[in-house]
Formats: structure tokens, sequence, C-alpha cells
């Protein structure tokens, strides 16, 4: 059995919008819906299509976070990189 998991990204959508004189939110659901039409239209589906600034992703990214972070797998440090 698999899980398949995509949507919109919707961070990075500010230039276009302001191109096209509109907010991210409303480029990110243009989008989304034709994507979704798209995906009707071949008889493809995920299980679960969603986008970056609904409430699903976010409270899941943080619970994500959280978990590695107690795990010891992610955590703060302070320290020089190159910057080009």
């Amino acid at each position: 059995m698999y899980y398949m998991s995509k949507g919109v990204i919707v961070m990075g959508l500010s230039i276009r919008a302001k191109r096209e004189g509109v907010s991210p939110k409303d480029i990110a659901d243009k989008y989304h819906a034709e994507f979704k039409k798209c995906f009707e239209r071949l008889n493809f589906s995920y299980n679960y299509y969603g986008r970056t600034d609904d409430e699903f992703h976010k409270r899941e990214v943080q619970e994500a976070i959280v978990l590695l972070y107690n795990k010891k797998l992610i955590y703060e440090k302070e320290g020089e990189q190159i910057y080009c």
C-alpha cells in the first residue's frame, strides 16, 4: 500500500502575484484548483493533495519538527558559513 501526498507550495508566489496584481493566496487558489481538475481528468489522485498554507500541513509539519527535535535529530547551532 502506498500513501501519496502532494500539494501546492504557497511560499515563493509573491513575485508572480505582484506581477499579476493579486495576492499569493489567489495564485495558490488558482493553481491548486487547476491541478485538481487535471488529476480528475487523468483519473489520478493522491491520498492527500493539500497546500502549505492549510492548517493540516502546518500542524503536521510542527508535529514532525517537535518529534525530530525531541529525538535530538535536529538541534540549534551557531556557526559561520560562507555566503556568496
